[in-house]
């Protein structure tokens, strides 16, 4: 059966971010940038991610740092007052925390966006709004097995705690899919996005880019940014 929506605060988006600090993050993009251009597009993906969040209908984002001890760091780079530590754990732990976080703060419904898929937009997150007035979950798959995005009404213990579920690996999404729907979930998914990690991801998305921009469509503006800072520096 179909959780009908209730009166709430709206909805809320939770943004998962680790501060975009050279040799913390992107290590194996660092192989084709350096540590520093690799924090460098970190934050450029992330300002996107927020800038996604904020254009959608309704959604409220709100971050969750790790470490802890960036909030402050992150808060101020990305203009969100609502900044949390993230739950100690794994990636279902983690998302599963931030949801139930938000849950408890009567927001519905809620979902957790990731902050490395440059291509993600406004439109994902009204989509997995719209999809959720017939579904309980909504998941966005990612191109290597996990996900981009999870919406629902309330949080779905049993779609993040299974011990089936081997995180990190390339079958995270299609792994929570078997569970919903062996469970009678009502399971919708949007279209799949790719989150960028690595040296062939990179070469994707600047092939992705100069398509849209051949196409007159507005491609994610930090990222882009960045992108030529890098190859300025590179060549200068």
């Amino acid at each position: 059966m179909v959780r009908a929506p209730r009166p709430s605060r709206g909805p809320a988006a939770a943004l998962l971010a680790r501060a975009p600090s050279p040799g913390r993050v992107k290590p194996r993009l660092a192989a084709a940038v350096g540590h520093e251009g690799a924090a460098q597009l970190a934050q450029a993906m992330l300002l996107d991610a927020v800038a996604a969040v904020r254009e959608a209908r309704g959604w409220r984002p709100v971050l969750f740092a790790e470490p802890a001890t960036s909030l402050h760091e992150l808060a101020a780079l990305t203009g969100i007052e609502d900044a949390r530590a993230q739950v100690v754990g794994g990636s279902g732990r983690r998302t599963l925390g931030a949801l139930r976080a938000l849950a408890a703060d009567g927001y519905s419904p809620i979902a957790v966006v990731s902050a490395d898929v440059p291509l993600l937009t406004a439109e994902h997150l009204d989509a997995a709004r719209a999809a959720l007035t017939e579904a309980d979950v909504v998941f966005g798959p990612a191109a290597h097995g996990g996900f981009y995005l999870a919406a629902m009404w309330e949080p779905w213990p049993e779609l993040f705690e299974n011990a089936t579920i081997e995180w990190g690996g390339t079958r995270v999404f299609s792994t929570i899919e078997r569970i919903a729907l062996a469970r009678g979930t009502r399971f919708q998914k949007l279209a799949m996005e790719r989150d960028v990690d690595s040296p062939a991801d990179l070469d994707w998305l600047r092939s992705r880019i100069a398509s849209m921009e051949e196409r007159g469509e507005a491609p994610p503006s930090h990222t882009v940014r960045a992108l030529r800072e890098l190859e300025s520096s590179v060549g200068a």
